[in-house]
């Protein structure tokens, strides 16, 4: 019985290991309505300003972000804020309805770091 009652055991820490480490999957643009659903050690943060919510890293510097993003510096006339945000090619790497792929030559946004080769812009919700 005691053998039985330890693979039970071992069973279910694996269980609570798969669930727990589910939730550390969410890349920057993301959709979330929480903090939690973009890091589960807190290194994330959910802008809920954003049309579904947008995971992203905030104050980040020029090469800090993970893979799939750039840091984005944006201006707003006296004020800038940095934010890690989704690299893409065109509107399709945007996943989402409500977000398209921006070129950051508007003059209120730059991109500190040089993003992947092949990729020119970033995720951000559509103005039209």
């Amino acid at each position: 019985m005691a053998g039985h009652a330890r693979t039970m055991l071992g069973c279910a820490m694996m269980a609570m290991t798969l669930v727990a480490g589910s939730g550390c999957n969410a890349i920057i643009g993301d959709a979330c309505t929480t903090n939690i659903d973009c890091s589960e050690d807190g290194n994330r943060v959910c802008d809920r300003t954003q049309p579904g919510g947008y995971c992203t890293i905030l104050d980040c510097e020029a090469d800090s972000c993970p893979t799939e993003a750039v840091c984005v510096q944006f201006f707003d006339g006296v004020h800038s804020r940095n934010y890690c945000m989704r690299q893409c090619k065109n509107n399709a790497d945007c996943d989402r309805e409500r977000y398209e792929c921006v070129d950051p030559e508007d003059g209120l946004s730059t991109i500190l770091d040089a993003p992947a080769s092949s990729y020119s812009g970033y995720c951000a919700p559509k103005t039209d």
